[in-house]
């Protein structure tokens, strides 16, 4: 048996492998000494294969699916199957390959292939980095969720990249969760992989959305349980994943929505004990995760970013800056945290480049919020000594409050830490 066949075999059969692995060099570095078996490693439902032994396999795929394309019609069930054990061969070593993933797109709609076994398929090729971060493998799992999920929606033939349409169950969406959870550690700051997280939490929210917040139905109450577990992990995640970016946005966008659907859309028969409706929709909660992670590293941009989408999730940007408590509290926050760099940045060269990373940082910031409120014209201003944090912050943020009426002890509010 060729090893294109032997592949095709592992990768199609209706228990597929749970995960990928490419190995670096030949068979015999893996394989028992005298072993007459296949060239690759199958155990525990996990697949390896020495990347020597995939790139032969693939020239050898991409020559049989070419071959087995000529006669699409009427296709033999021989041609199917060398078609359908091909393409899987190929996507292992070239994920973005269109036309692999649209030839499997035809058999599935022609039952020629199960939806579920390319759906096991995806799974275990999610497992590899080069696989994950390609746009057209997460897009295709998509579309082979909803041919399972929901068959008879009319937006199955509108070609519209969405997961609204399917009522998911818990378990459905642990799972979903916990594939792109893995395609983010094998392939970090994976863009399509939080896309895809988003587009399954989107569509709880939907659910929950057209559910009477008095629903009787177990599957309600097991998605607010499941839509508050969301909500605390990617806290959980970006503290261990402070450049993360991509997941800072992702919390933003679900603590946004959820806020949006008020309370009582928000109800479950057993709250966890460590979240409650009123904390999901304090956005103050998120500002202040993000506060305390700045003051721990407060030399890494992506968390300046994520205070500066906290501080955009609430009301217009001079109804912000109107709440003067809310701008004594940014300018305390910052003035306290140079403080601190400055102190540090004298005890050695490590210390002077963090403090001058923060400098910059703060500078960018405040000629946001100036921006923002209107409170300087920042034309005098020269743009590069801006991004480049060569601007005098004391200035800024002296005449960013001019335009507030005078400080009050009132108006200020306890520095978060």
């Amino acid at each position: 048996m060729c090893v294109v066949s032997a592949l095709g075999i592992v990768l199609n059969n209706e228990v597929p492998p749970l995960g990928i692995e490419i190995l670096p060099g030949d068979a015999s570095a893996w394989l028992p000494e005298g072993s007459n078996e296949r060239p690759f490693l199958f155990e525990e439902r996990n697949l390896g294969i020495p990347s020597k032994v995939l790139y032969r396999a693939y020239l050898e795929a991409v020559h049989i699916f070419a071959e087995a394309r000529r006669t699409w019609h009427p296709i033999s069930e021989s041609n199917k199957t060398a078609l359908i054990h091909s393409s899987s061969v190929i996507l292992l070593a070239n994920p973005a390959h269109q036309t692999a993933l649209n030839a499997r797109k035809r058999f599935v709609l022609s039952k020629s292939l199960h939806a579920e076994v390319d759906l096991c398929f995806n799974t275990a090729l999610l497992s590899l980095p080069d696989a994950s971060k390609q746009s057209i493998v997460w897009h295709h799992r998509r579309w082979l969720l909803r041919r399972l999920r929901n068959p008879t929606s009319p937006l199955l033939e509108a070609h519209e990249d969405t997961l609204d349409v399917i009522n998911f169950s818990v378990e459905d969406l642990r799972q979903e969760f916990s594939i792109a959870s893995r395609a983010s550690e094998v392939y970090p700051r994976n863009y399509f992989a939080w896309t895809h997280r988003y587009l399954c939490m989107h569509s709880l929210l939907s659910t929950l959305r057209h559910q009477p917040s008095s629903s009787l139905l177990p599957s309600h109450h097991d998605l607010n349980a499941l839509l508050m577990e969301e909500c605390g992990w990617i806290k959980t995640w970006i503290d261990r994943h402070i450049s993360d970016y991509t997941a800072m946005q992702y919390a933003c966008q679900i603590f946004s929505i959820a806020a949006g659907m008020g309370k009582n859309n928000l109800s479950w028969a057993s709250p966890p004990p460590d979240m409650s409706p009123d904390a999901l929709l304090d956005i103050q909660g998120l500002r202040t995760h993000a506060q305390s992670l700045l003051h721990t590293y407060p030399e890494r941009e992506s968390l300046w970013m994520y205070f500066r989408d906290t501080f955009q999730m609430t009301g217009s940007p001079q109804e912000r800056l109107d709440a003067r408590s809310v701008v004594w509290g940014l300018v305390d926050f910052i003035r306290e945290l140079l403080d601190t760099s400055a102190a540090d940045s004298g005890q050695g060269t490590s210390a002077l480049d963090k403090y001058d990373s923060i400098n910059l940082h703060v500078c960018r910031f405040l000629a946001w919020l100036a921006r923002q409120s209107h409170a300087i014209d920042m034309r005098p201003q020269n743009p590069l000594d801006i991004l480049r944090g060569r601007c005098d912050y004391n200035a800024l943020l002296d005449t960013l409050l001019t335009p507030l009426p005078q400080r009050r002890s009132t108006d200020i509010i306890p520095q978060m830490k």
